[in-house]
């Protein structure tokens, strides 16, 4: 039984965790907003540590965006 609660739990925080970053302000942004938002940041493409490669690791969605963007790499 506390095993089935505390499962529950943590599903039930997941969920919130999921809809609390859908509802942040960053997600209203136009996607052209945030490419010329992308491309302020100075990079790299042969650091690891370079900001395309950060932002594509920020979600699914930023990966997609920065791999579309040539000019940052």
């Amino acid at each position: 039984l506390l095993n089935n609660i505390s499962e529950k739990h943590h599903r039930v925080r997941k969920e919130l965790e999921y809809h609390d970053a859908c509802l942040a302000p960053i997600q209203t942004l136009p996607v052209d907003l945030l490419r010329e938002i992308f491309m302020l940041v100075p990079t790299n493409a042969l650091d690891p540590l370079s900001s395309p490669w950060i932002f594509g690791r920020v979600c699914a969605f930023w990966r997609l965006l920065c791999l579309s963007t040539p000019i940052l790499w």
